[in-house]
């Protein structure tokens, strides 16, 4: 009786076999003309959960790279196929369905890719890092030199397909690293069954959404973290999913002897095989993200005085510069990048028109990333319904200014300290009068930055 270790490729096979569907089959061969069939150069193999019909729309993509010495041939065929092909390659002859000269046979060196090791490791795929498990196997040196030898005469069909060389041909087409000096005749790789689709924090839990086939068993998520202090990972805790479906998606995980700002690494793995299938690195969350920053403007001033510059800054000796800096600092607190239009004693409000300048009335600009322009104005006095019509004449001025962005909204708002709750003079300006500052203010406070900025989301812009 065979007996077969966990992580070798029989064994992995059995155990995917719920989520694949497909192999897809792509071969490299050379023909010498001592023989009557072509010989392999390097194949690879993958397994997935693509359906056969996808793997063959994909491979219509492959051009036809042959000639009569050297070829590019490939085939996808259903999982269910698996062992006949790694028989057939273990025999030493592979059928491939479409090849030149009449030929259909390509030769490999007998070889038994049923107990091969396979691992996993993190490439970058797609422009972000997955976990792939591959395995291989090489040939000798001498026996490859003769294949090389009617390789190296190949360089124009590289040029033909705009490659450097046959090696960087093979690698873009197969899919895998090869070189020159490979010896590497045969490449399985097995896209993992199951992935960590998304993970959020949410108070003291971790909710972890796993994207599985449903009959696939033996996963389990190991949790790990690091603190700010340390250089080594401390294991906290150790899930086992040892189910035939998963009755909680997302999966609830307690976390609350976590520190804030501590990283946490969630891996999942194949239980049975200790295979890593997927990873995810996430710094736990502050869980008032506002209050680091609340308490360090509070060794300068206290809460109290803000609030007395927001709500009261007529009893301030300039007034109209603090309620400014005031409304300022209340939008970086919330989340905007925030740029006051003033540095000393020298004021930018005025809009730069040709080449002279037009009077403008926007104090203060912010910017919510990908998101929103805020134009703002400060007044301290009652609102002025010629000020309200500038601010909402800077508007129209910026939506010519930004062209190629005209979906991302301009939004006029105009800051003041009373209340205004009653009336509002301008439906193209937004008013943020004491009550909508209350509001954001209380938010920022209970760390809702995102609460705080929905506030100044005016519908109408």
């Amino acid at each position: 009786m065979t007996i077969y270790s966990p992580d070798e490729l029989h064994f992995v096979l059995e155990s995917f076999k719920p989520a694949l569907k497909s192999i897809d089959l792509r071969c490299v061969a050379v023909n010498t003309p001592s023989e009557d069939y072509w010989q392999n150069l390097v194949t690879s193999i993958f397994f997935s959960n693509k359906t056969v019909d996808e793997v063959k729309n994909e491979q219509k993509t492959i051009p036809q790279v042959r000639n009569n010495y050297f070829g590019l041939f490939y085939d996808a065929v259903p999982f269910n196929n698996c062992y006949h092909v790694l028989e057939k390659i273990m025999e030493g002859i592979l059928k491939i369905p479409i090849t030149p000269l009449g030929r259909n046979r390509i030769q490999f060196r007998k070889s038994d890719l049923s107990q091969l090791k396979v691992s996993s490791s993190r490439e970058w795929i797609n422009g972000s890092y997955r976990r792939i498990l591959r395995t291989a196997d090489s040939g000798s040196g001498e026996e490859r030199k003769e294949l090389w030898s009617i390789v190296d005469r190949q360089g124009v069909l590289s040029k033909q397909f705009n490659f450097d060389s046959i090696p960087k041909l093979i690698e873009h087409h197969l899919k895998i690293r090869y070189n020159h000096n490979d010896q590497k005749d045969i490449e399985v790789v097995i896209y993992p069954p199951a992935t960590i689709e998304n993970l959020q924090f949410r108070n003291n839990n971790l909710e972890v959404i796993l994207k599985k086939t449903s009959k696939l068993k033996g996963l389990q998520l190991n949790l790990s973290t690091k603190d700010g202090t340390r250089t080594t990972w401390r294991k906290t805790c150790e899930i086992a999913f040892e189910k035939t479906e998963f009755k909680n998606n997302p999966e609830v995980i307690d976390i609350q002897k976590l520190s804030p700002l501590d990283f946490l690494y969630v891996e999942l793995i194949h239980r049975d095989s200790g295979l890593t299938l997927d990873e995810v690195l996430r710094r736990v969350p502050i869980k008032n993200v506002s209050e680091p920053f609340l308490k360090t403007l509070d060794s300068f001033c206290s809460l109290d005085e803000f609030e007395k510059m927001l709500f009261e800054p007529e009893h301030e000796k300039k007034a109209q510069d603090v309620f400014e800096d005031a409304v300022a600092w209340l939008l970086s607190l919330a989340g905007f990048d925030v740029i006051r239009l003033r540095l000393g004693m020298k004021s930018f409000d005025k809009l730069r028109v040709g080449e002279g300048y037009e009077k403008g009335c926007a104090d203060i600009i912010a910017y919510e990333e990908n998101e929103r322009i805020l134009l703002i104005d400060c007044d301290t006095g009652p609102v002025d319904g010629i000020k309200v019509q500038k601010l909402a004449e800077t508007k129209k001025y910026f939506r010519e200014k930004l062209k190629g962005y005209e979906k991302l909204p301009i939004v006029p708002i105009l800051f003041s300290p009373s209340d205004f709750r009653k009336s509002s003079p301008s439906i193209d300006v937004m008013i943020a009068d004491q009550s909508v500052i209350k509001r954001i203010l209380e938010a920022v406070v209970k760390g809702k930055r995102e609460d705080a900025r929905s506030i100044l989301y005016y519908s109408g812009f």
